[in-house]
């Protein structure tokens, strides 16, 4: 946790194992505004991503989704930046900065 404002430095769970895939992960956020990461169900996706971010925004629900479809702000904010925003319905996952 950062002392200054509570906010944690990043989601990574317990117990999580460096992956070959971070490096990429780690460039591509210091290049581009958002990551995709993609796979099969299992791989590691959501526990690669919180490692990197420092909120989330699940989209799992319908209702979830028409907001951010037509407000996505109000959806990603007060979320501490890169921020996971979760696309379970086909397996995607997304670090937006």
């Amino acid at each position: 946790m950062s002392a200054e404002n509570d906010i944690p430095t990043t989601l990574t769970m317990q117990g999580y194992l460096p992956r070959v895939a971070d490096r990429g992960i780690s460039g591509a956020l210091q290049r581009r505004g958002a990551v995709l990461i993609e796979g099969c169900r299992g791989c590691g996706k959501t526990w690669a991503a919180r490692h990197f971010a420092r909120s989330e925004a699940r989209l799992d629900s319908e209702a979830l989704m028409l907001l951010a479809a037509t407000d996505p702000a109000a959806v990603l904010d007060g979320g501490a930046r890169p921020v996971i925003r979760r696309e379970t319905y086909d397996d995607l996952l997304r670090l937006d900065l």
